[in-house]
Parts: C-alpha cells; sequence; structure tokens
C-alpha cells in the first residue's frame, strides 16, 4: 500500500482504502465506508471535490446510502486517474445487514473498469460467493513462515523507529509467536499479527518515561 501512494504523483493510479474496525461504529456500515472513499476522492481531486459541494448543497439533508453509492460511482468516472486501487480490510467485522448492502455494489464498482479492488477478509460464506471469481490469496498456516518473516522485519523497524528496549523486543517477538499460535483460526495471520504490533506500539509509546 506505501509502494501504491508513493506513485500516485504519476497519476497513473490512485490508491483509497478504509479499515473495518467492529470497536467503531462508523468503521463497520455501509455508510462509513463510502463517506471515507468520497472524501479521500475529494482531496485528491479538485473536479470531484467540486462535484461533491455542489451535490451536497441541494438539500440540507444528510445524503441516503443510495446516494452515496451513486456518488461514488460517479466521482470514479471524474477522476483523473487510469486506475483507482481501492483496498477493504476487515469486511467480515462489519455487521451482517451492512455487508449485503455492500456485496453486491463491489460489482457495480469494478464494471467501472479503472477500479482494481483488494478485500481481506476471513473465509465467509457470502463474501467468497461475491467473490468467487476473484483471485485468491490466502493468508494461513500454510504460508506462515513468509507472514513471520514480514511481522519480524515490521517489528524491527517498531524497535529502531521508537528505541525500544531489548526487554521489549524480547517481548514482542514472544508474544507475537504465542498469540499467532493460539489464536490463528478463523483469522488471517497477516491481519493478526499487524494488530498485535499495533497494539505492541500504542502501549509502549503511551507510557513513555516514569519521569523519576
Amino acid at each position: 500500500m506505501n509502494h501504491l501512494e508513493s506513485q500516485e504523483t504519476s497519476k497513473a493510479y490512485a490508491l483509497i482504502y478504509f479499515f473495518c474496525d467492529n470497536k467503531a461504529t462508523e468503521a463497520t456500515t455501509c455508510r462509513g465506508m463510502l463517506n471515507a472513499l468520497l472524501y479521500q476522492l475529494a482531496i485528491r481531486d479538485n473536479e470531484v471535490l467540486l462535484y461533491l459541494f455542489e451535490e451536497s448543497s441541494k438539500s440540507r439533508h444528510a445524503p441516503t446510502v443510495a446516494k452515496l453509492r451513486k456518488l461514488l460511482i460517479d466521482c470514479i468516472k471524474l477522476i483523473n486517474y487510469n486506475k483507482l486501487y481501492i483496498i477493504v480490510d476487515g469486511l467480515d467485522e462489519m455487521e451482517d445487514e451492512e455487508m449485503r448492502k455492500l456485496l453486491p455494489y463491489f460489482h457495480t464498482l469494478e464494471a467501472t473498469f479503472i477500479v482494481r479492488l483488494f478485500v481481506a477478509s476471513r473465509d465467509i460464506p457470502d463474501i467468497r460467493k461475491t467473490f468467487s471469481s476473484a483471485k485468491e490469496i490466502r493468508a494461513e498456516n500454510r504460508n506462515a513462515e513468509d507472514i513471520m518473516k514480514y511481522i519480524q522485519l515490521k517489528s524491527q523497524h517498531t524497535i529502531e523507529t521508537f528505541d525500544l528496549a531489548a526487554e521489549v523486543e524480547l517481548e514482542m517477538v514472544t508474544l507475537l509467536t504465542n498469540t499467532l499460535t493460539e489464536r490463528a483460526k478463523g483469522t488471517s495471520l497477516l491481519s493478526l499479527g499487524l494488530r498485535i504490533l499495533t497494539s505492541i506500539n500504542i502501549r509502549h509509546v503511551s507510557l513513555g518515561p516514569s519521569g523519576n
């Protein structure tokens, strides 16, 4: 994702994304996803920003989900990029009703031809059926070695960035290994590992020096 973002200046493609999080209400709704994607398009393209401003001026009420769906398609057609990459991570964390609103819409997005969609999720029947013809990459125990190598690189970067002590490094590696072993079932190992890294970052950075 970082590589794709670094190439946006060429106007060859743009990248927008949405991370579903069941701990935040707006991060598990169809409306929340559509708003987030529209915002990211608006800050990249002045024509899109002007169009959304004009559309919002037509009504004092918040747009319906159906209206937001249409707006996103319209904005995709307006952007000055050859391709648009859309990443949706953790789709399985959405409530069933919200997910049902989104799944058919993904085909509408792909029909715009410039959209390249990447969805990360646990293996849920409705999601699998929707993307039955799409290419699939499975992050599971059979490729755990590659995932662990990636996580080790990320953890080393975290240690160097925040100048963490040696005992923290040991704790991080131990926690990753134990948790991936015990909780891998039903969850992407890569996603799980990154979430653990994030929690470690927050916990140790927020504690800071004791001040003594």
